[in-house]
Parts: structure tokens; sequence; C-alpha cells
């Protein structure tokens, strides 16, 4: 076991969570926000937001959650007009 005195694994932390961490939550609020959009009614702005979030997974590298997103934007501009 690492010291308490030991920076590095909150180091490494750090630049996951601003690596991963922070791009993956923002990518899966964005797709949730255009679920609920979606129900509402309002495609247009469902799929700005699901548009958004596939972007900042497909930047970052988050290939899984893209691919659930995909999904979600499949079903958005299926009911497009």
């Amino acid at each position: 076991m690492l010291s308490r005195n030991f920076d590095c694994p909150n180091v490494l932390y750090s630049v996951f969570m601003d690596r991963i961490g922070l791009p993956r939550s923002i990518a899966i609020s964005l797709a949730n926000q255009a679920g609920v959009i979606l129900k509402q009614g309002d495609t247009a702005k469902a799929l700005t937001l699901a548009e958004e979030s596939m972007n900042i997974a497909n930047q970052h590298g988050l290939t899984h959650i893209a691919e659930e997103i995909e999904n979600l934007l499949h079903e958005i501009r299926s009911k497009l007009p």
C-alpha cells in the first residue's frame, strides 16, 4: 500500500478525471438531456444535444458511450419530419 504522502496516485487520478472523467460525464449528461427533451417532443433540440454528446465522446475516444449515443441519434432522427 502506498504511503499517504505519496502524491502520484492523486495526480494520476486528477489527470484521469480531467481527460476522461469530465468529458465522459458531460457526454452522458448531454445524452440524458437529449432523451428527456425528445420525450417532451422537441426533436430538433434533442438532436442538437445528442450530436454534441457524440462529438465529445468521439473527441475523447469514448467508443462505448458513442455506441449508445448512436442508438439515441438513430431514434431521434427517426422522429424527424
